[in-house]
């Protein structure tokens, strides 16, 4: 049968063959070009990321900005060999499959009753159907609210369905494994919840909750190619979940399992938004797993330091939320919500992917850059105008960030209006209540945590430079970070201290905590370095508080402890060492020491000392506002012998061997003291002299 083609270009394999061209309507034609069109949108409509990719001058932009997209906008890509073919002969137009498979070699399609085969669980025995489901409440009581996979009526139904049986359909091995996954996290979040309620349910059926547990993860395992081979949606779902498990137990293996979700989500195509009418549902499933994917995919890049995995981040919107709407009595109370289309909880979700995909394109910019052991002025320019552009991108998603949702109002007495309007509504309102709150504060530390991720790129790596505007930028990247921690060590961690979302706040009070430690040995004995060892102590104490319930916890304060003390003698050392006629006592400007005059102290004083001066940033927390011009010629009014700037101390490596304790690897990694790309921006330590 001949190729159907155009009248206008008939088909050039049709001549060869000597056949004749059965034409279709010019029309369809045109239809198509509008597709192609579609595919491969300009630079204006591209994301952010793309832009910046392709031109290192397009820095981020902040999503919800000028930057729009349509429904049937997609990135340029690439296309495998089989749609190469089925696109060059139209085979979409005509109708026709030239085959089922989207990959040579893909084959799995030929099989179509490898669905009907049954199979059974291999490690474990399924526990009763009401423990199973008491399992699934902790999951989506404690953990739907901080990461959106599920909605939460659909699974409840296919996991009904799934429950009372022993052995399933081979098509059933998604869903089921999707309800093992769900029912693993949330023993996870409640095991070590001494009022969980649950507990004594599982007393009642002779189950020991850390042999549930592993059971379910081997379980899980068992299956898991099988389950990437057929690629449902759930082939995206449970390597999240599964990475969630294994992030504070083998780190590396997190990382590697993440990366299945995203290969799977590629597969499925759901990084390019596909709305149907016939299943609306499956669409808002694959809508909330892309956005999740982009959290996690950055998450993990700030943490370990390694490269991106996503290479398109175009947060969506949530269209089927009637699982995350929000009670009248609660929605009432502000009523710029109430008024809004978008008023439930969904608006948290989206903002948190947001501050993300910021982030993002912050990381895709520092990626590019290549530096030596020493920054000379045009890379520390560089690095200061990137860290300038993110910072006025974060600020402007700050100032979106609805009343309901904004921290501020909730510590500033908003709890308590609320807790008040409250008092004869039922409970599950007050639980909702709760949850905002507790969503607000998420969204905040999020936000601090960005701060310092981007700022802190201007503060540890040495630096040779006489220029004015730099290193006042390096100052107020040291005030903004600084600010940031503060604000960190204030986050009332013990409200999370029975969900998941605990032991995430307790790694960003970790770093909260590295960076208020900078503030003694720079500023010995000023209100600065007064007010950044109390924000240290309260985290100590938060952690303390909570170290029966999250084991992070209790080794970050160990650390910290350590660490608290280290910064104390050198602390100490320093103010001995250093000459008031240096400047160190004035707190108010800022401070460039004679790099040769002060080493020479503090070897002779502090040997293990490896830091050379950095200059002081003032104890006062203003907004930061960048200078626009880079003023660095040979006029510039600085000393010309040259101002050497390098990171502060850190503590020595057995106190760096703590982390492994309770991270494993995860310890040197995720704060980068190992870095797996040794030229990346992100070198925590060890890159000093």
């Amino acid at each position: 049968m001949g190729l159907q083609c155009e009248t206008v270009r008939p088909c050039i394999l049709c001549r060869h063959a000597g056949r004749k061209c059965e034409t279709t309507d010019r029309r369809a034609y045109r239809r198509r070009q509008g597709l192609r069109t579609q595919r491969v949108p300009s630079v204006e409509n591209q994301s952010p990321g793309t832009a910046a990719a392709r031109n290192p001058s397009h820095g981020p932009t902040l999503p919800g900005s000028n930057v729009t997209y349509s429904e049937g906008t997609q990135l340029g890509e690439t296309t495998s060999s089989i749609d190469f073919a089925q696109r060059i002969f139209d085979e979409e137009e005509t109708g026709r499959v030239l085959t089922a498979a989207t990959l040579p070699g893909d084959v799995a399609a030929s099989n179509p009753n490898l669905g009907d085969n049954m199979w059974r669980l291999q490690k474990i025995k399924l526990p009763s159907p009401k423990v199973m489901l008491t399992l699934i409440d902790a999951y989506f009581h404690r953990m739907q609210w901080f990461i959106l996979l599920f909605v939460e009526p659909e699974f409840r139904k296919c996991a009904q369905r799934i429950i009372p049986h022993d052995q399933w359909h081979r098509r059933d091995l998604g869903a089921c494994m999707a309800v093992l996954a769900v029912a693993a996290i949330g023993l996870q979040s409640v095991l070590l919840d001494r009022e969980w309620p649950g507990h004594e349910l599982l007393r009642m059926h002779s189950i020991d909750p850390q042999v549930l547990l592993d059971g379910l993860i081997s379980e899980i395992r068992v299956h898991l190619l099988d389950l990437l081979e057929d690629c449902p949606i759930e082939a995206v779902q449970v390597p999240m979940l599964l990475s969630c498990y294994y992030v504070f137990h083998k780190p590396r293996l997190a990382w590697t399992v993440l990366g299945m979700s995203v290969r799977a989500a590629y597969a499925l195509d759901i990084q390019h938004p596909k709305l149907t009418d016939t299943d609306p549902v499956m669409d808002e499933i694959k809508t909330r797993c892309w956005n999740h994917l982009i959290v996690a995919d950055t998450f993990t890049t700030m943490v370990y330091g390694r490269a991106l995995s996503i290479d398109y981040a175009e947060v969506r919107q949530l269209r089927v939320v009637d699982d995350l709407t929000i009670p009248s009595p609660l929605l009432n109370l502000f009523p710029e919500m109430a008024s809004n289309s978008n008023s439930g909880r969904s608006k948290f979700h989206i903002m948190k992917a947001e501050i993300y995909r910021v982030v993002r394109e912050t990381l895709l910019q520092f990626r590019r850059l290549r530096f030596g052991p020493m920054m000379e002025d045009k890379e520390l320019q560089t690095v200061a105008s990137i860290t300038q552009e993110s910072d006025g991108n974060l600020r402007l998603w700050r100032q979106r960030v609805p009343r309901m949702f904004d921290y501020n109002f909730w510590s500033s007495g908003g709890w308590e209006d609320i807790t008040q309007a409250l008092q004869t509504s039922d409970v599950l309102v007050k639980k909702q209540a709760e949850t905002i709150f507790l969503q607000a504060a998420i969204l905040q530390l999020t936000y601090d945590s960005a701060l310092i991720h981007i700022h802190r790129a201007l503060l540890e790596r040495r630096v040779r430079t006489t220029c004015k505007p730099l290193i006042e930028a390096i100052n107020k990247s040291l005030v903004a970070a600084t600010t940031a921690a503060l604000r960190i060590s204030r986050i009332p961690i013990h409200k999370f201290q029975n969900g998941f979302a605990g032991s995430f706040v307790s790694m960003q009070q970790f770093t909260a905590g590295a960076i208020l430690c900078l503030q003694p040995s720079l500023l010995p004995f000023s209100q600065a370095a007064f007010d950044a060892k109390a924000g240290v102590m309260r985290i100590i104490r938060a952690s303390r508080a909570i170290s029966y319930h999250n084991r992070i916890a209790k080794h970050i304060e160990e650390l910290l402890t350590e660490l608290l003390r280290v910064v104390n003698e050198r602390e100490m050392s320093r103010a001995l060492v250093d000459d008031p006629s240096d400047g160190m006592a004035d707190n108010k400007m800022f401070m460039w020491l004679n790099p040769a005059i002060s080493r020479q102290r503090r070897r002779e004083h502090d040997p293990d000392s490896q830091a050379s001066s950095l200059p002081i940033a003032s104890a006062t927390t203003e907004e930061l506002v960048e200078p626009d011009v880079w003023d660095c010629g040979i006029n510039a009014d600085f000393p010309s012998d040259g101002t050497y700037i390098s990171p502060v101390d850190f503590p020595s490596e057995s106190i760096l061997e703590q982390l492994d304790s309770t991270f494993g690897a995860f310890g040197e990694l995720m704060f980068d003291m190992t870095p797996e790309d040794q030229n990346s921006i992100w070198n925590w330590g060890r890159t000093f002299p």
